[in-house]
């Protein structure tokens, strides 16, 4: 697989974020207990990622996986439409799991797991759902199982973008990210790409995830959530505008700017999910950002538009493409 440049460069900067987090002080104030501890796990979580961990040696834990950490469930409805066998194969695949069909059994399928934790995990869950493992594999109950591997082994996310010759750099969760935190529990996922749209440019990867660790950080985004006359005066205090070139069909990433990508809820034709993309192309950057799960690397346009369209088909199911607009600087 062809190494993006962003990759390349990847090592040194996580170096230089790590220190540059371990050096930088706790902008929070002693009176705003809530907003600092959340600073202290995020920072902590932060540590920990830079460091791209291997698979898991200690023994995983099930949580029943009632929902996709990948999806953001405060502003959809669920798609009770069953999987398809393609879309179950491309979800295998994008865990690093390979075959032309899904196995019809558990048993079968425990064959292509890339790791033996991953493996012990189903054993494990079919004993405690009392599920034999020569029992049918229907498409729910496959679609189920992809849902917990994902939550359960979120190092497994780093296959996802290996298809298309991309590669998640930075793994983020907004779900992480909040936490418990009443500061910010929910629609953050526009805010969160708008602010990670402002930022890029820079030529610093990581400005954007440390600068929401601190409090004014948090505050920042927050704004953005309390009317929509506020996102207007954001985007005129960041310098930046939508462009004109916005129609109602989905069109392709085409030439260097930042791009806002909608997720439209089929029921409520609400804006159920956002996400970005940042293209450079003099410095071979082709970024996507899902607040769901990270920064994605790819090295062309090509890469990144296959990728976008698999990847909101598959993780997004209740959704359908929307509008993707471009923001641009004035």
């Amino acid at each position: 697989m062809k190494t993006s440049k962003a990759a390349e460069v990847w090592p040194a900067k996580a170096a230089a974020s790590k220190e540059d987090l371990s050096k930088s002080p706790l902008r929070v104030k002693e009176e705003s207990r809530k907003a600092k501890e959340a600073y202290i796990a995020w920072r902590k979580n932060c540590t920990i990622l830079l460091e791209r961990p291997a698979i898991n040696n200690e023994p995983s834990v099930d949580t029943d996986c009632k929902r996709s950490v990948q999806t953001d469930s405060n502003n959809h409805s669920k798609d009770k439409k069953t999987p398809t066998s393609e879309q179950l194969t491309k979800m295998f695949e994008f865990l690093g799991v390979s075959f032309e069909f899904v196995p019809i059994t558990y048993l079968g399928l425990l064959g292509f797991m890339p790791a033996e934790e991953v493996k012990a995990f189903i054993e494990s869950r079919c004993k405690k759902k009392q599920i034999d493992l020569r029992s049918s594999l229907s498409p729910r109950k496959a679609y189920k199982l992809i849902d917990a591997l994902q939550t359960i082994f979120p190092e497994l996310h780093r296959y996802i973008a290996a298809v298309y010759e991309g590669a998640l750099e930075i793994e983020f969760s907004q779900g992480g990210f909040s936490g418990t935190d009443t500061l910010s529990r929910e629609d953050l996922c526009y805010p969160l790409t708008l602010k990670w749209l402002a930022d890029q440019g820079t030529g610093q990867v990581m400005d954007f995830f440390n600068d929401i660790n601190t409090c004014e950080g948090r505050k920042e985004l927050m704004s953005l959530v309390e009317s929509h006359d506020s996102v207007g005066r954001y985007m005129r205090g960041r310098g930046l505008a939508w462009e004109d070139k916005s129609t109602e069909r989905f069109e392709k990433i085409e030439g260097d700017g930042k791009y806002f990508i909608k997720l439209i809820d089929r029921g409520s034709k609400t804006i159920g999910h956002a996400m970005g993309a940042f293209v450079d192309r003099k410095s071979s950057f082709y970024f996507m950002f899902d607040p769901n799960r990270g920064v994605f690397s790819f090295n062309s346009e090509h890469q990144i538009n296959s990728f976008l369209d698999d990847y909101s088909r598959i993780f997004y199911r209740g959704l359908r493409k929307g509008r993707l607009r471009l923001v641009c600087n004035i």
